[in-house]
């Protein structure tokens, strides 16, 4: 993406900064005048609004509501199994994180992209055994775990053909802090946070 200036003596006057920054958020769906984004606090960057809402399935079958989690701090990342790379590093940021707070008022969500192949056994397996405080959810299709990612502005898609057995997942590698009123505080690029420097922000977010 290429960044060019008005052809004017002073170059990049502050209205021209703001309209190249509010294009670069909009490419990336951050929409800073809308009061999603707000500036890099830490090491990830502060929200200030609501979490969207959902209803999805427990490995076991229960019927979660994110609502059910008020009154707690909730790490929330969207994942599938078959993730050969960073899907793996957030869930390694979160197992680091539950050793790092060892807090019993967080619980750790992973909200499964691919209902297609990530069967309940699987994520149960995979992803609630690490505690009693981590819970893996589920949808009934693609297109509604889909909508719930571009909720949290992280919209995926499907690459390759849907049909077959071999697709892959186009996602961004965020986690999600949550606290105990409902509302998103923070978000971070798993590709760039450590689980130390998350913990670090937590700590600065409860004092």
């Amino acid at each position: 993406m290429q960044i060019q200036c008005l052809n004017t003596p002073a170059g990049c006057n502050a209205r021209q900064i703001l309209l190249i920054l509010t294009s670069i958020a909009l490419v990336f769906g951050i929409y800073p005048l809308g009061g999603l984004f707000l500036q890099q606090n830490g090491h990830g960057f502060q929200l200030n609004r609501m979490a969207p809402e959902f209803r999805l399935s427990t490995a076991t079958g229960e019927i979660r509501r994110l609502s059910d989690y008020r009154g707690r701090y909730l790490y929330l990342m969207f994942g599938y199994m078959r993730c050969n790379d960073i899907c793996h590093v957030q869930v390694n940021h979160l197992a680091a994180l539950s050793d790092l707070l060892a807090n019993r008022d967080i619980e750790f969500l992973y909200l499964a992209m691919d209902s297609r192949h990530d069967q309940p056994s699987m994520l149960r397996a995979y992803f609630d055994r690490r505690g009693d405080n981590f819970t893996s959810l589920h949808a009934d299709s693609i297109a509604q775990m889909q909508s719930i990612a571009a909720a949290f502005k992280a919209g995926y898609r499907i690459s390759g053909n849907p049909g077959s057995a071999d697709y892959e997942i186009e996602h961004p590698a965020k986690i999600f802090l949550i606290d105990p009123s409902g509302q998103l505080r923070y978000v971070y690029n798993a590709r760039a946070a450590t689980a130390e420097q998350i913990a670090e922000d937590f700590h600065q977010l409860r004092q």
